[in-house]
């Protein structure tokens, strides 16, 4: 998930948050990139925060008989993980929440949210910031990956506007969906990081 807020100075901030790291331990890493343009430049601080501890992690046979194994939810320390760094990123003024189409990143985005408040109409789903499409990553060794179209298999059958509603109610009719698709399945590593660099620096 991502999240764009207005920040002091024309640069281009990335911070990243994992499990639960705290903001004031993660800035220590950010990288700064200085923004260039003929007009004035817009500033914007990025923050990449990575979703809570996923329930797979956990429980070494929950893939087995999940219904969508490559799709886990969030454990329980990991919800609280996200609620105590919720706090945290209540320093900044954020403006926008980008968010990976995983129940495990729209939940995550969702208990940020309790704190940040921020309007439904600010977020966005966008599947170029998911998880690499990578089969082993997705439902580990001893599965069989799904075949096709992301879009075909994520929800298993269903939208994504269904699998909001799940997760979000009423709320789920308020955000917009990015018009990037999922990138083709499967994916290597190197793929999915120049993915991850053309989303962050072009569209968000």
């Amino acid at each position: 998930m991502s999240a764009l807020p207005e920040a002091p100075h024309s640069v281009l901030q990335t911070t990243e948050l994992t499990n639960g790291q705290s903001a004031s331990q993660a800035e220590s890493n950010h990288t700064e990139n200085v923004l260039s343009s003929a007009e004035e430049p817009r500033n914007q601080l990025l923050t990449v925060i990575r979703h809570g501890k996923r329930l797979d992690e956990v429980e070494a046979l929950w893939r087995s008989t999940a219904e969508r194994p490559w799709d886990p939810p969030l454990w329980d320390d990991g919800l609280a993980a996200v609620e105590a760094m919720a706090q945290e990123l209540t320093r900044y003024n954020f403006q926008r929440l980008v968010v990976s189409p995983f129940q495990r990143c729209i939940r995550t985005a969702q208990l940020l949210n309790t704190v940040l408040q921020l309007p439904f109409s600010s977020w966005q789903i966008d599947p170029a910031v998911c998880e690499i499409l990578n089969p082993k990553l997705l439902v580990g060794a001893q599965l069989s990956p799904p075949v096709g179209n992301a879009e075909d298999w994520m929800w298993g059958g269903r939208s994504l506007q269904s699998a909001l509603e799940a997760t979000l109610g009423r709320h789920a009719s308020e955000i917009t969906t990015a018009d990037s698709k999922f990138p083709p399945f499967p994916e290597t590593a190197e793929e999915a990081h120049a993915r991850y660099a053309m989303a962050f620096e072009v569209r968000h």
